[in-house]
């Protein structure tokens, strides 16, 4: 499988943070029991621990999630994990994949999100939770692969309008030189019906009412960014279509959008920040960075699509 070095990071990053970390150390103040069997591979209730521990030192607000809730997570953090890389071996062995400075930069960008220095800050981090930063380079290669297969698999069904971009730019004014960018999280989820539409928004509304947004996020969004309590970043309101534009002018600082249709799935935002800028980007720049968004979000839909096919056709038995 050829190994595409060019895709961007940040997409690395948020499907990376929803894998789940062997930990080097094992815990013996609890009775091993197996929990699960997917295919020939064992989840033990060790197993589960440890990822929990693992998503509250990578995310802090992880920690105020109730245990039953947490533990859910996380299980499903591990068995997606190994489904996927159960796929992964079909195609590439993980140990001939070597992009070093690929893997510094994520590493870094992960450390620095955390308010941490350096790389030696990090590891002495992760230590204090029984962590190898081997194991954290090991997974991220894991995401990486997973990730060039879908661009692998799909590229040639992503569906980019070029002409239409260019009318939209004109048409829409993205040219302005006063521009929102907008730090975001967000929660996607899926309906098969409008009755399930409506219990679905129900019970997330009434989540984020209870918990707050993020912790609903780790709950209930089916995004990459779910482990991450649904954080996006920073983005471009030129980069957004007219519809999330729109509902995010509806929507103030520290508030979230209603629920917006996109390609099947629904999602809401929330604002983290907004804030006005001066831009110096010309049509070019505008068109490349709405198609790179593009292509991020149309691989997203794939890799999700993907993924529950494969889940489907494994064999997961409750032990």
């Amino acid at each position: 499988m050829k190994i595409n070095l060019k895709l961007n990071i940040k997409i690395f990053l948020l499907i990376f943070l929803s894998v789940n970390v062997f930990f080097i150390h094992t815990s013996h103040s609890k009775t091993l029991e197996i929990v699960k069997k997917i295919n020939n591979k064992i989840i033990t209730n060790i197993d589960i621990e440890k990822e929990l521990i693992y998503l509250q030192t990578l995310n802090p607000d992880f920690r105020s999630l109730s245990n039953n809730e947490a533990y859910k997570i996380a299980e499903q953090s591990l068995i997606k994990e190994i489904i996927k890389e159960f796929e992964i071996k079909k195609f590439v062995k993980l140990d001939d994949f070597n992009v070093e400075k690929l893997l510094d930069e994520i590493i870094k960008n992960l450390y620095l999100k955390l308010s941490l220095n350096n790389i030696n800050d990090f590891e002495i981090y992760l230590k204090n939770s029984n962590i190898e930063l081997t194991e954290v380079k090991r997974k991220i290669k894991i995401e990486l692969l997973w990730n060039q297969l879908i661009f692998s698999k799909f590229e040639n069904k992503i569906n980019i309008n070029e002409k239409e971009i260019l009318n939209r730019i004109e048409n829409e004014q993205l040219q302005n030189k006063n521009q929102i960018r907008y730090e975001l999280s967000e929660i996607i989820f899926q309906a098969k019906n409008k009755d399930d539409y409506d219990t679905k928004f129900g019970e997330i509304i009434k989540s984020i009412n209870d918990i707050g947004f993020k912790n609903t996020a780790n709950i209930f969004s089916i995004s990459n960014t779910s482990k991450l309590s649904g954080y996006v970043g920073f983005i471009m309101e030129n980069q957004l279509s007219k519809r999330i534009r729109d509902a995010l002018s509806k929507t103030e600082e520290n508030n979230f959008t209603e629920a917006i249709n996109i390609g099947g799935n629904f999602i809401i935002l929330y604002i983290n920040k907004k804030e006005n800028i001066e831009t110096k980007i010309d049509k070019k720049k505008i068109m490349e960075d709405i198609i790179s968004y593009e292509k991020q979000s149309q691989l997203e839909n794939y890799s999700q699509i993907y993924y529950m096919r494969l889940k489907l056709n494994t064999q997961i038995d409750e032990l």
